[in-house]
């Protein structure tokens, strides 16, 4: 049987937070891994502006086929987020929507949430978020727990 490698959770691009990757060093990091496609999400880029980093990577998933590129925006921005989101899916080819709740600072759960994942519906896209993994120590014990994490079904 000849199972496919797909990498679910790749990031593009310079970061605020001082890490980053090209799309050629992704592509070289996938072959070595003997990975067929990734999901693709921009990082929060050092500008703070999510539009520019969903261009670069709209572009490097339009030159790379083994590339599905999602459309990153911040809920936190309300109507500026479903314009984000309408650009990204109608204009720039990306196919879904990503949410990182821990880098925007928002809850998943939050009402902030619902016009975006009402515009998937409507475009009967995907959508992922980042999973949240937190520990606190509580009587010499460490506990973890994670929010809503969706994933592609399918390709």
């Amino acid at each position: 049987m000849n199972l496919r490698a797909i990498d679910a959770f790749t990031f593009l691009g310079e970061s605020l937070f001082g890490y980053g990757q090209t799309a050629d060093e992704l592509l070289a990091r996938m072959d070595a891994a003997d990975v067929e496609r990734a999901i693709v999400c921009s990082v929060r880029p050092r500008g703070y502006h999510l539009a520019p980093a969903n261009d670069v990577l709209a572009e490097a998933a339009a030159r790379q086929p083994r590339f599905v590129g999602l459309t990153r925006v911040d809920p936190n921005l309300d109507d500026e987020a479903v314009v984000e989101l309408d650009r990204g899916l109608l204009s720039l080819g990306l196919r879904g929507l990503f949410l990182h709740p821990w880098e925007e600072n928002f809850r998943i759960n939050s009402a902030r949430v619902d016009p975006l994942l009402a515009r998937c519906a409507a475009f009967r896209c995907r959508w992922s978020s980042r999973p949240v993994i937190r520990g606190f120590r509580r009587r010499r014990r460490w506990a973890t727990w994670r929010v809503a994490f969706r994933t592609y079904q399918s390709l």
